[in-house]
């Protein structure tokens, strides 16, 4: 497993140790990962979607966005689940110094700059269910996950005239960012045969390997290797397999 990961983690990064970003790419990856667990299973199927909150560890904000998962039952008390979080993005009140050149003298010039930072995290593990199980009841829950992380440090710079200046070398519109990661989840749920289930679930997750595309994600602030997470929605189940 270990091997397979730094293969991986070779695979999207270059001799800096920036990643070398192929969206397409990494999305077909995970598509694929995605697809993978749920074939592991052959029970319930639900679908799930509600509302999330992120909190970076030394952030001075929480970010708040939505959760579409699916979940695999095996039995009442084990299944395999699958889940997008998106945050949109959050803007950074502190003004940072950046740098333009002047294009005909090469002169360099200061110039003020803020970032916006956003968030996608896709998870995916096993759950453990106690109490009245899966299905129906009340029930608490938990298990381990493991996380890809996605996201993107804009720079939002003061106006100056483009036909005349360029960003000076380090500075960019925009770097991404790429991480793996495992956490642990726990939560409850109460479920009613033939409407639904609701559920609310907690998770901290570390980043173990975090690369951004250039410099520019060193200056946001809310960048973390620990993340903190509250869920609460609604699950239908549709049916089993």
């Amino acid at each position: 497993a270990w091997r397979s990961f730094r293969k991986l983690h070779d695979s999207c990064t270059n001799e800096e140790g920036y990643i070398k970003m192929e969206p397409m790419k990494i999305r077909n990856v995970l598509i694929i990962a995605m697809l993978c667990v749920g074939t592991q299973a052959f029970g319930q199927f639900g679908l799930s979607a509600g509302a999330s909150v992120l909190r970076p560890f030394g952030a001075q904000k929480t970010f708040v966005g939505g959760h579409l998962s699916g979940e695999y039952s095996l039995d009442d008390v084990q299944t395999y689940f699958g889940r997008v979080s998106i945050y949109p993005g959050i803007s950074d009140q502190i003004v940072n110094l950046g740098g333009i050149q002047e294009i005909s003298t090469g002169s360099i010039y200061p110039i003020d700059f803020t970032t916006k930072t956003n968030y996608t995290i896709i998870s995916g593990g096993a759950r453990y269910y106690l109490g009245d199980g899966y299905e129906t009841g009340l029930a608490a829950y938990g298990g381990s996950t493991l996380n890809v992380l996605f996201n993107s440090v804009k720079a939002q710079y003061e106006e100056f005239d483009e036909t005349k200046f360029i960003l000076s070398e380090g500075f960019t519109r925009k770097s991404n960012v790429f991480g793996f990661g495992a956490g642990l989840q726990g939560g409850v749920k109460y479920g009613i045969i033939g409407l639904g289930t609701v559920y609310m679930d907690l998770g901290v997750d570390y980043l173990f390997a975090l690369q951004a595309s250039n410099q520019m994600a060193n200056y946001s602030p809310y960048l973390s290797n620990i993340l903190f997470q509250i869920n609460v929605g609604f699950r239908k189940d549709i049916g089993g397999f």
